[in-house]
This record gives C-alpha cells, sequence and structure tokens, in this order.
C-alpha cells in the first residue's frame, strides 16, 4: 500500500513543462511558470545555478515532458 501510494505521488507531480532560462531572467521565468499554470500546465521555473547536465537530470526526475532552456547572450 506504501509503495503505491508513493507512486501516485510521484506521478501526480510530475510536470508538464520545466522553464530553464538564464539566471537574469528569473522574474520572466517566474511570470512564463505562472502564465502556464494558469492555462492548466504543470510548470515550474528552475532558477539554480547548476550546469545544463544537472539542469536536465531534474528536469528528468521531475517527470516534465519538456525543459525549455534559453540563455541570453
Amino acid at each position: 500500500m506504501l509503495k503505491a501510494r508513493a507512486g501516485a505521488e510521484a506521478f501526480a507531480s510530475r510536470l508538464d513543462c520545466l522553464l530553464v532560462l538564464d539566471k537574469t531572467a528569473i522574474a520572466e521565468s517566474f511570470r512564463l511558470a505562472a502564465d502556464l499554470r494558469q492555462a492548466g500546465f504543470r510548470a515550474e521555473a528552475y532558477v539554480g545555478e547548476s550546469g545544463m547536465k544537472r539542469k536536465l537530470k531534474y528536469a528528468d526526475k521531475r517527470g516534465a515532458a519538456i525543459a525549455v532552456y534559453r540563455r541570453r547572450r
């Protein structure tokens, strides 16, 4: 029973979209995530300063269907 419950919670917390924007665009990241949630998507803004590999691992861990990555030049 406990394993089934833990699995259900993990599934319920999966993301539709993980936004990984440049650290200078934190406010924009939160605004976009809020807009996506308002439209019915499960979205989260990643604001850590880790490298690309770690960010994509996090997206996998969260079960994100897509990860949107944008870096400013």
